[in-house]
C-alpha cells in the first residue's frame, strides 16, 4: 500500500519494452525486458490501499493515444495458449484484477474492524482528457464497479496524441470533490512520448520541471505544473504511481 506522507517521490513502473506476458499492474521500478500483462499486474499490486479509517479515492488516468492500439503484450488463457493484444485491453485487464485484490484486502479489514471507504474515478487522456466514470465505490465484491471499468473500456477508443498536462490537468480536477482529510492515490500509466513536453528529457535529473508548453500559438501549464498544484492541494495525502507500459515513454515519466 502507498506510504502518503512520501507524496514528493513517484513511484514508477517499468514494464520493460519487448512483446509482454499477462497478468499485472505495479507501481514500481522493473528492468529491461518486455511487457507482459503479468508485468502490468503484478507491478499494479504495490498500489493497494490500506485505506484504515479514512476514505481513500483511487484515480486512474489512462493513455487513450493511438499507440495503446499496439498488439505488442502477450495474454495467457486458462488453457495456457498465448495471444497478443493491445496495450490497451492489457491495461483494462489489469484494472480489474487490482480491484478484485482491493476488494479482498478490504473484506480482510472488515473482518478486523479496520476499514476505511474507498472510492475508484478514472479518466482517460489523449491530448484531451475525458471522465469515465467519478468517485464509484468500491463495496461488496466490487461487481458494479468491475462493470463500470469493462463499460469504459468498451466504450472508448485510443487515438490521436499524448498530452500529459491534459491526464494531469483532469485528474487535478477529479480530486478537487475528495472529501476533507481523505487521501488521494492517483495511478498514470501511458506508453509514449507525451507531445506537451520537450523534446528531450534533460540528463540533469535536478532541472525542474517544465511548467508550460506552447500549442497553436498560445501557452498552456505543462503537466509538472497541475502536478504540483495536487501536491500542494492535497499535501502528505497524496500519492503518485506512474506505470510505464512501452519504453518509449519511461524518459518523459522519470521526468
Amino acid at each position: 500500500h502507498p506510504n502518503h506522507t512520501q507524496n514528493k517521490r513517484a513511484r514508477f513502473t517499468h514494464p520493460e519494452s519487448r512483446p509482454s506476458d499477462a497478468s499485472s499492474l505495479k507501481p514500481e521500478p522493473t528492468t529491461g525486458r518486455s511487457t507482459t500483462l503479468s508485468d502490468l499486474h503484478s507491478n499494479g499490486e504495490s498500489a493497494l490501499v490500506d485505506s484504515h479509517n479514512d476514505e481513500t479515492h483511487i484515480i486512474f488516468a489512462i493513455d487513450a493515444s493511438g499507440s495503446m492500439k499496439t498488439r505488442d503484450v502477450h495474454k495467457t488463457l486458462p488453457k495456457g495458449r498465448r495471444i497478443r493484444v493491445s496495450r490497451w485491453d492489457a491495461v483494462f485487464d489489469c484494472i480489474k484484477i487490482f480491484l478484485q485484490e482491493q476488494v479482498k484486502q478490504n473484506e480482510d479489514k472488515q473482518d478486523n474492524n479496520n476499514s476505511g471507504t474507498c472510492v475508484v474515478s478514472l479518466l482517460i487522456f489523449n491530448d484531451r482528457a475525458q471522465r469515465l466514470f467519478h468517485r464509484l465505490p468500491l463495496v461488496d465484491n466490487g461487481e458494479s464497479i468491475i462493470a463500470a471499468v469493462d463499460e469504459a473500456h468498451q466504450t472508448s477508443h485510443p487515438h490521436h496524441g499524448t498530452d500529459f498536462s491534459a491526464g494531469f490537468r483532469e485528474a487535478r480536477a477529479v480530486a478537487a470533490a475528495n472529501s476533507v482529510g481523505g487521501n488521494v492515490v492517483l495511478t498514470f500509466l501511458s506508453d509514449g512520448r507525451p507531445g506537451d513536453l520537450r523534446s528531450k528529457p534533460p540528463e540533469d535529473k535536478t532541472v525542474p520541471m517544465q511548467t508550460e508548453f506552447r500549442k497553436n500559438k498560445k501557452v498552456y501549464p505543462a503537466a509538472g505544473e497541475h502536478l504540483e498544484q495536487m501536491k500542494k492541494d492535497i499535501g502528505d495525502r497524496f500519492s503518485l504511481h506512474l506505470v510505464c507500459i512501452f519504453d518509449e515513454g519511461r524518459p518523459w515519466l522519470e521526468y
